[in-house]
């Protein structure tokens, strides 16, 4: 093993509660307004409590409830005044709140369904027209919510002409459920053209992330939306507002530009136009669009849900002349900090709350809400000296009768933060639910990883007629084959030695609950000079929420690691740091096989991704799911086989 991979034993002694979730199901409720919550008098021959979720924003929402009619005797007591409470039930004592071990307690929601179907249409986010994908007509898709402890189920269409899609359910723990997934070659084949699928999951979580396409480049095209589970928090607010997703947008389509870039032997550049939020834009010599604006009443305190969905991305989140108190890491409650500013790298989430007192009021009443790009986390997208300086305030909040159309632009001024890439602070990512990392279960052959590029060539890859680098974190490069989804190999019996090199599969088989340790090295030593720039990569792992226990900016030297054992930051998604290292710990509590992955789309597409065997031995999909995956297959075999409109198909990218 490991020197730094010492005996530690961990000792989880964690409050449980004695309601348990199970399966229940019912009607889905229209989506509803923000309402108080009334604490009902204690009545326990009564059904459990209905009632609108407080998260839930004002606006196109109604009548969103939360259900858990069946938990007889429990009643709502979320406020104004106390957020970290969820549920109470007066006469035991028990509560589901801000401390409760949700993965281990959770409560019984009802099951949600929804539809949704992946099409194409022109939209003009920016005032530029281009044709793009869209969710139910949307970009981004609507928001997909349910109450802490719900059943999702959603039924996804694919009505793109030329595409197999998939959707993942982005940092979802899909605890036991690891063929809801949604990633091709991984947990399923594609969904062809005029196909669909049907998710399933239980929230054990709560808070927010996002839905996205795993299929090639397809989210930074608009496939993706809002996923909020509603749950308790970690400090006071009185009023969110819809989520905000923030997104770096290209009038030449993504998808586009990595064909172009791999057929003529380019690096992996891409080109990115324009910063949105929630799917708007400014573009100069377009026909004019309006910013992003959200009103604000003076003395509340807002919930601001962030997710940066970007293809290249990290941005510096702010708004003029306001505090914000940061509450949640990805899906993570944590203990409350303040800031003027957040880093948001992609595919990571923040709760924060601003409260509306500005601390400079001297302009009119409106207030640049800003995207800046951080110094060093991508690749040549954008520039961020010219981006930040011109171009970042891409959002306005307003006050009272200053948000009377049209909204004033602000005068108000940048703080004085840097500009640089970086994680949060780590000693700010304090959870609030506590774990304690114990002593590594894995060797170092199985939990060392470099990322790298090296040349690589023949078939499968593509264009497989001559060499080119392609970037690996383990083995080899990633290349997956979309028919034979990795799932569906460990479920016949395949073992990892089964595996093609290009599958690049780790196997970590070990006993319930034990940590596996995973040192990442960003040195990326073969990187030649017309590639990127080093840079951050920020690392996914699927299936778990992973500790963090060391990052570093410095370049690796085992004996001299630093390992934080006691409750470390964890969360899904973390900056592997430009020639540093990461060192993460989960916990062998969901077998399956789970996608590891830079969320980097040109890197995640050009191979920089690992398949996590966990505990493979214990997979046994129910005979629904088998069928349905193998149905999903035979599906895409047919279309795949057969010409469209005199083309074939063709895999051009890792398959992730």
């Amino acid at each position: 093993m490991y020197a730094f991979w010492t005996n530690v034993v961990s000792v989880l002694n964690l409050f449980t509660f004695s309601s348990t979730s199970r399966d229940v199901t019912s009607i889905e409720y229209p989506l509803g307004n923000e309402a108080s919550v009334p604490v009902a008098s204690v009545n326990a021959a009564k059904p459990g409590p209905i009632f609108r979720a407080p998260e839930v924003p004002k606006g196109d929402f109604e009548d969103f409830k939360c259900d858990y009619s069946q938990m007889v005797g429990w009643e709502p007591c979320s406020s104004e005044a106390d957020r970290s409470c969820w549920l109470i039930n007066r006469a035991t004592g028990e509560r589901f709140d801000i401390n409760t071990e949700y993965e281990d307690n959770t409560p019984i929601g009802v099951t949600r369904k929804y539809e949704i179907e992946v099409s194409e249409q022109s939209i003009t986010p920016d005032g530029v027209p281009r044709t793009s994908q869209v969710v139910n007509g949307q970009y981004p898709g609507p928001i997909i919510q349910g109450c802490w402890g719900d059943d999702i189920e959603v039924t996804v269409r694919n009505n793109l002409t030329y595409n197999g899609t998939t959707i993942h359910w982005h940092g979802i723990r899909q605890l036991n459920t690891n063929a809801m997934d949604g990633v091709n070659a991984v947990t399923q084949c594609p969904i062809a053209p005029g196909q669909s699928f049907t998710y399933k999951f239980k929230t054990v979580q709560y808070g927010t992330t996002w839905y996205h396409s795993h299929y090639s480049m397809q989210y930074g095209e608009g496939t993706l939306g809002p996923l909020v589970i509603h749950g308790p928090s970690s400090s006071n607010w009185t009023e969110a507002i819809e989520p905000v997703l923030m997104t770096d947008w290209s009038h030449v389509p993504f998808q586009e530009q990595w064909r172009k870039s791999i057929t003529t032997g380019g690096s992996g550049r891409l080109k990115v136009d324009n910063v949105l939020i929630n799917g708007i834009g400014t573009w100069g010599g377009t026909p004019a669009t309006n910013p992003y604006t959200t009103e604000f009443k003076k003395g509340k305190r807002y919930l601001l849900r962030i997710i940066n969905t970007s293809v290249d991305s990290t941005f510096i989140f702010s708004i003029d002349s306001h505090i914000l108190e940061v509450i949640s890491a990805d899906l993570v409650p944590i203990q409350p900090y303040t800031t003027d500013h957040i880093v948001v790298g992609i595919g990571q989430r923040y709760h924060v709350i601003v409260e509306a007192n500005p601390l400079n009021d001297d302009n009119a009443g409106t207030f640049w809400m800003r995207t800046e790009l951080a110094k060093g986390c991508a690749g040549n997208g954008l520039n961020p000296e010219t981006w930040n300086k011109e171009h970042s305030t891409t959002g306005i909040v307003c006050y009272d009768e200053h948000c009377s159309p049209p909204v004033a632009s602000p005068t108000s001024r940048r703080g004085t933060f840097d500009d640089d890439c970086h994680d949060e602070p780590y000693d700010k990512l304090v959870p609030v639910v506590p774990w304690l990392v114990g002593a590594p279960s894995n060797f170092a052959s199985d939990g060392q990883f470099e990322l790298d590029m090296e040349f690589y060539q023949g078939l499968p890859l593509y264009p497989s007629d001559r060499a080119l680098q392609r970037w690996n974190m383990y083995t080899s490069t990633m290349w997956l084959n979309f028919s034979n989804p990795s799932l569906r190999m460990v479920e016949e019996g395949s073992k990892a030695g089964d595996f093609s090199q290009y599958a690049v599969v780790v196997n970590q088989t070990h006993p319930h609950n034990e940590w596996v340790y995973l040192l990442i090295s960003g040195t990326t030593k073969n990187l030649p000079k017309s590639a990127h720039p080093k840079t951050h990569h920020p690392i996914h792992l699927h299936g778990h929420d992973f500790a963090i226990l060391e990052q570093s900016t410095k370049p690796l030297q085992i004996g001299q690691l630093k390992l934080n054992l006691e409750n470390p930051p964890r969360r899904d998604v973390a900056f592997l740091p430009a020639s540093g290292y990461l060192v993460l710990a989960f916990k062998t509590d969901n077998p399956g096989v789970w996608l590891m992955h830079c969320h980097i789309a040109f890197h995640a597409s050009g191979g920089l991704a690992l398949q996590i065997l966990e505990n493979t031995n214990e997979i046994k999909l129910d005979d629904d799911d088998y069928a349905r995956l193998n149905e999903t297959c035979a599906q895409w075999d047919s279309w795949k086989n057969t010409s469209q409109d005199g083309k074939q198909f063709l895999q051009d990218d890792s398959g992730i």
